[in-house]
């Protein structure tokens, strides 16, 4: 059997049963970043959120055969008043993280530009990955800007997600990780089977799966699927194994 590793789930927003359904399906670690689905009143409503992720969630899922590991970051829709407060916070406690996440780019304003900017440098100064969120609106345009900031900063120890044929050829040749979303409304099998034949097969190492799952209907089931289905489809078993779980295992290090 193949062992999967989620690269990207919201891990508060589903059940310990979930999880354990996951475990039995082959999955054995999930990175739980961070996404609050209102923007948070005040920064303490995001440090408690962050708390929940590092604290709360490895305990409560513990039992689920998944381990979890938590990423701290400041979605660009989350972005609340006296954000400094917020990275002050995040200095302190990434310590206790594998990665500085979900952080990206929704519109692209300046603020969140900014907020984009500190997060990147702290990933830098503590040597993390990012998890870099882009949007569905204006994926390419927007994709664009996050990589002149990633040149800015000169960073690139950071997956680019939700990447798909809109964007794939800003960041194949890129030296960063790509992340590819099979879920509903982003990647199907059969999308995710052509992005690997003509982008994956010439450097899997760089390319990781993941679920995006959270607080809407999702399938549960998307990363073991897709696994199954381009093993049905004859992709080399060594290139599902990286895509599936040893390219995260190496980038977070768990």
């Amino acid at each position: 059997m193949v062992f999967m590793i989620d690269s990207h789930v919201h891990s508060v927003f589903r059940s310990l049963e979930d999880f354990e359904t996951l475990g039995f399906a082959g999955l054995t670690d999930a990175v739980s970043v961070a996404f609050y689905p209102v923007v948070p009143s005040s920064p303490a409503t995001l440090i408690d959120h962050f708390r929940h992720i590092i604290e709360a969630e490895p305990l409560r899922l513990s039992g689920s055969f998944v381990r979890v590991h938590p990423a701290i970051g400041i979605h660009p829709r989350c972005i609340p008043p006296d954000v400094q407060s917020v990275f002050e916070y995040m200095k302190k406690a990434v310590e206790g993280c594998v990665a500085v996440g979900e952080v990206g780019l929704e519109l692209a304003t300046n603020a969140e530009l900014e907020v984009l900017r500190n997060q990147l440098k702290l990933s830098k100064e503590e040597d993390l990955p990012a998890i870099i969120h882009t949007p569905r609106k204006e994926k390419r345009a927007i994709t664009a800007k996050i990589i002149d900031v990633l040149r800015e900063i000169d960073y690139f120890n950071v997956v680019i997600d939700h990447v798909n044929f809109e964007n794939i050829d800003l960041v194949a040749d890129l030296d960063v990780y790509v992340g590819l979303t099979v879920q509903c409304g982003k990647l199907n099998p059969e999308n995710l089977l052509e992005i690997v034949g003509k982008y994956v097969m010439s450097s899997p190492e760089k390319f990781l799966l993941n679920t995006d799952l959270g607080r809407d209907s999702s399938d549960l089931f998307s990363l073991p699927k897709a696994v199954q289905f381009l093993r049905v489809k004859n992709i080399d078993r060594r290139v599902i194994e990286l895509i599936s779980g040893r390219n995260a295992s190496s980038l977070f290090r768990i």
